[in-house]
């Protein structure tokens, strides 16, 4: 997951990059590229770590959750359907608890430049 997560943030910059590089010679001389080259650097990471490798951890921990699931109804459904249940109570719970918390943290994240 880590390795697809980074080739595809590597995709990401390379088209970043071509873009940049094939703007206006005005915009160039008027933009430090340094600056270019570290805010392209930044953000590439925060979509790498905040939403790439997030959204692979989902699907993979679903893909499990569903293997094991289908797996325990095959062994002992009541088993299976007790456990289901019983776990997802506590993700709804834990989901519950933590909404406002990460509600407030996403618009701090979104506010800041």
């Amino acid at each position: 997951m880590t390795k697809l997560s980074f080739a595809t943030g590597a995709d990401l910059s390379i088209d970043v990059y071509r873009k940049t590089l094939y703007q206006e010679y005005s915009i160039h001389i008027a933009s430090n590229s340094s600056e270019v080259i570290n805010g392209i650097t930044l953000k590439t990471n925060m979509v790498i770590n905040g939403v790439i490798r997030p959204t692979l951890v989902l699907i993979s921990s679903a893909l499990l959750i569903i293997a094991i699931s289908l797996t325990l109804f095959f062994i002992n459904s009541q088993v299976a359907i007790y456990s289901i249940l019983g776990f997802g109570s506590i993700y709804l719970i834990v989901i519950l608890i933590t909404k406002r918390k990460v509600k407030k943290n996403s618009f701090k994240e979104s506010t800041k430049e």
